[in-house]
């Protein structure tokens, strides 16, 4: 091998090193972006359902009085923040089908609707092949949902 053979060979070497680690950088900064993403995503999630428990529990107590107590509001405004910065297109279509709903919507719609946006949740959050139905996740809480005719939402 000449002297310009070998200089070919160690240059090529060198920038297939140089290319090569440039690849794993930008692939590692890839993960670590995705990975605190999808922690944002677990935790807007989570602020959702306890959100959705609370409410469920504060109509129980008090279903004459109309809106939310001060508390509530507030966890929804920052629920409704976090979801519009980090939910999926998804979920986040049915949290403004469930935000806009208005105070009159009907009792089954609105179950539906949390039902199908929970199932929307976990599907972004990685259960794609979940066997889970929405009225099986409203289950966890609903206890007669199976008595009830839940109305489509999509």
């Amino acid at each position: 091998m000449n002297f310009w053979q070998t200089v070919a060979v160690v240059a090529i070497t060198a920038l297939l090193t140089w290319v090569g680690h440039g690849l794993v950088a930008a692939n590692q900064r890839k993960n670590e972006k995705d990975r605190a993403l999808e922690q944002e995503k677990r935790e807007t999630y989570k602020r959702f359902m306890t959100l959705m428990f609370s409410i469920l529990q504060q109509s129980k107590k008090v279903i004459e009085n109309s809106g939310l107590s001060d508390d509530l509001e507030t966890r929804f405004f920052e629920v409704a923040r976090d979801m519009t910065i980090y939910a999926s297109d998804d979920v986040l279509d049915l949290w403004v089908k469930f935000k806009n709903m208005g105070e009159s919507a009907d009792t089954k719609y609105v179950l539906a609707l949390v039902g199908e946006l929970m199932s929307a949740i976990r599907t972004d959050l990685g259960h794609t092949s979940s066997r889970f139905a929405a009225k099986d996740l409203l289950s966890t809480f609903v206890t007669d949902i199976d008595s009830i005719d839940l109305p489509a939402v999509r």
